[in-house]
């Protein structure tokens, strides 16, 4: 190829050169704090794990719960996530006692749980339910 003939790639504006290197240092950020995340949640042994009090008498007798949200929610059942946390948290105190059923659906509105409210969660006969709700209805202006 001649030194004047034009490059097979067009030249970049610098603006998006910025954007990509933009981009490029956030999801380095991400990737050296993800292990942070994945750091065991729990110092004591498993056997040693108690409930503090305020929750002890909360979760008596519990057998099942739902949570119901967006797609923070659904996200949240992946390492670190906060229902991942919580259904390991529970494992540890009562093993093989409580089952989390994680009903998020990305995208999801107020009004879209409330429409499927009885299947995805009434019907699992849950003892507990979270609501996880408003990011959505903020985001697309409710």
């Amino acid at each position: 190829m001649s030194p004047n003939a034009p490059s097979p790639r067009p030249k970049l504006p610098k603006r998006q050169v910025l954007i990509r290197l933009a981009l490029a240092v956030i999801a380095a950020i991400i990737a050296f704090n993800i292990p942070h995340s994945l750091i065991p949640v729990f110092k004591e042994s498993i056997s040693e794990a108690t409930p503090p009090p305020e929750i002890q008498n909360v979760l008596a007798g519990k057998r099942k719960i739902v949570i119901v949200g967006d797609s923070i929610t659904e996200a949240g059942k992946y390492p670190g996530g906060y229902v991942w946390l919580l259904q390991r948290y529970l494992s540890a105190l009562y093993p093989g006692k409580i089952e989390i059923v994680n009903a998020g659906i990305s995208g999801n509105k107020a009004t879209d749980m409330q429409a499927r409210f009885q299947k995805d969660a009434i019907d699992h006969k849950p003892d507990l339910v979270m609501i996880n709700v408003g990011v959505n209805d903020v985001w697309h202006a409710f």
